[in-house]
């Protein structure tokens, strides 16, 4: 009897992690294959109380999808154009990339989650902290900024492993690839976070907006 309780514990212990890895990429698939949806998605044009015409797919911010606008990023604060040969990918390398920047991201302590994160550390300081007088912290909002130099330079390390055609671009042509992709994967990402992810919140709306401004003011 003890032998058989011996063994069904060393059943769980080897089986649970291996099927909580299992379940990890199908997982991975699902917003992969949302980012694609959204990216593939056409315009949805429609009229307002004053007449005026409004897009609310993905290409009202992204352009491409026979929307009548090239590929690019397109915001209230300017828009751009993208001149670079990562505009002809295939819509799922795209969704790839875009899933890939977001986990990057999030993972090295970027993006909404983590700011919604610090801002919660900055209203309940930790004691400790406190007693030591270091309670103190960089703003919420600066925390979760990647700087843009680390995304480029993973950015640079995707596309090196998974594009021959930037492989073979001339270095001027590499780096409007790798800002297009960083503007683009940004903007199809957060799409996703706030149409199929769970953040359809102002709060993170104003946070995306403000992202891609930031963006933008690098152009």
């Amino acid at each position: 009897m003890r032998i058989t309780r011996s063994i069904r514990l060393l059943l769980l212990v080897f089986c649970l992690p291996l099927a909580a890895f299992a379940e990890s990429p199908s997982s991975n698939r699902q917003v992969v294959d949302g980012i694609y949806s959204l990216a593939t998605a056409p315009a949805d044009l429609r009229t307002a109380q004053n007449g005026n015409k409004l897009d609310f797919s993905v290409t009202a911010t992204r352009g491409g999808s026979n929307s009548g606008r090239p590929l690019g990023l397109y915001t209230v604060a300017g828009s751009v154009k993208f001149a670079s040969e990562y505009k002809d990918l295939n819509p799922h390398e795209q969704a790839d990339w875009a899933y890939e920047l977001g986990q990057y991201i999030q993972s090295n302590g970027g993006g909404f989650d983590n700011f919604l994160r610090y801002r919660s550390e900055q209203a309940n300081p930790n004691p400790l902290f406190e007693s030591l007088g270091t309670s103190k912290k960089p703003d919420p909002w600066d925390r979760s900024m990647m700087p843009y130099e680390k995304l480029s330079a993973f950015a640079q390390q995707y596309w090196d492993q998974h594009s021959a055609i930037f492989n073979k671009a001339e270095p001027r042509l590499r780096s409007w690839w790798l800002n297009d992709s960083i503007l683009d994967g940004s903007n199809l990402y957060m799409e996703y976070q706030q149409r199929l992810g769970g953040h359809g919140t102002s709060d993170f709306i104003m946070y995306k907006d403000a992202v891609l401004e930031r963006f933008l003011k690098r152009q």
